[in-house]
């Protein structure tokens, strides 16, 4: 038994390895692994089982850790990584010819819940506009952003990806490289196109 455990110790320090110098995780991911692995392997010693027995390990083990994980009231995004966690385990376990069948194959993800942006009211937004702008050019670039923003509905990477040949003072509109490169024109709002001048002495 001491010879499995150390094996298997053994086993997952390699995989943490794999994880951060071959696949490139930060120590966050790679701590985050350890501690959802070391909760697997708790749930199958309480149901006396071990994690040492890779290949024993089946779907209905994990099922049942994924219930007691519901049971403990973790969220969706937390179940979600400790599975991700389990499944590059066996991902790797599998590519190294430790096991041959890999018990997450049958097991999805929970979804996600869908949390719709949440979009600033009048106020908010006419605070924004007359918070103190710095009278440089960073600042004046800044309002005119937060302009462009709000008074186009761009997103945040669409408005970081402008070019100044994306403009069209003549015109007052913009284009724009959307999601799927998709190319659309809107308009500027007067507001933005003001703020965006430069100022003469």
């Amino acid at each position: 038994m001491e010879d499995a455990l150390q094996d298997l110790e053994s086993r997952l320090d390699a995989f943490l390895v794999h994880a951060r110098e071959a696949r490139g995780f930060s120590e966050h991911t790679v701590r985050a692994y350890a501690t959802d692995l070391a909760d697997f392997e708790a749930h199958l010693e309480r149901a006396s089982a071990s994690l040492a027995a890779f290949g024993s390990v089946d779907a209905d083990q994990v099922r049942s850790w994924l219930a007691d994980l519901h049971r403990r009231g973790l969220k969706k995004s937390s179940v979600a990584r400790k599975i991700s966690s389990l499944r590059a385990l066996f991902k790797y376990l599998e590519q190294n010819g430790l096991v041959t069948a890999n018990p997450l194959a049958g097991i999805k993800n929970p979804k996600q819940e869908k949390r719709q942006p949440r979009a600033l009211n009048v106020d908010q937004a006419v605070s924004l506009m007359e918070a103190a702008v710095t009278p440089d050019p960073e600042g004046l670039r800044d309002l005119a952003l937060a302009e462009l923003l709000y008074g186009s509905g761009l997103r945040i990477s669409e408005a970081l990806g402008l070019d100044v040949d994306n403009v069209d003072p003549s015109s007052g509109t913009v284009r724009v490289m959307g999601k799927g490169a998709k190319e659309r024109i809107v308009p500027v709002a007067e507001a933005a196109q003001r703020d965006a001048r430069p100022t003469r002495a």
